[in-house]
């Protein structure tokens, strides 16, 4: 099986969150534009064959695509016809990320995610 980038499971809703991240900043790109939503799409098939197999406790599913640069036109308007693909990309993700660092910038204790300790220490320097 292909790999998972990341899953986070809520244990009150029965819910499972599984994300696929690409981070190309320069733009999301495997190829062509075609190859590129053929891609995504094999890796959210791949969630949901994951999910199927292994999280048959958790009958509440989101899947979901995160990149910071998704060049707007046919790769985002394919991505988009994808129903049961959540996406955030471009804007939405760096409005996730800014509320990153607003948490971040609150907090002054290990949170224990190495990716949040960073943005602490960016948002705290002096």
């Amino acid at each position: 099986m292909s790999e998972l980038d990341v899953v986070g499971l809520d244990f009150k809703t029965k819910t499972a969150y599984l994300c696929e991240v690409t981070t190309h900043i320069r733009g999301l790109l495997y190829g062509n534009n075609q190859m590129t939503v053929e891609k995504i799409k094999q890796k959210h098939e791949v969630q949901k064959e994951y999910a199927e197999l292994l999280l048959k406790d958790f009958p509440n599913r989101v899947y979901m695509f995160w990149s910071p640069y998704v060049p707007e036109g046919y790769i985002t308007t394919e991505l988009g016809k994808i129903e049961t693909l959540q996406l955030v990309i471009n804007k939405d993700y760096t409005h996730c990320i800014e509320e990153m660092r607003k948490f971040a910038a609150e907090n002054t204790n290990d949170l224990g995610n190495p990716f949040l300790r960073v943005l602490q220490i960016l948002e705290h320097l002096r």
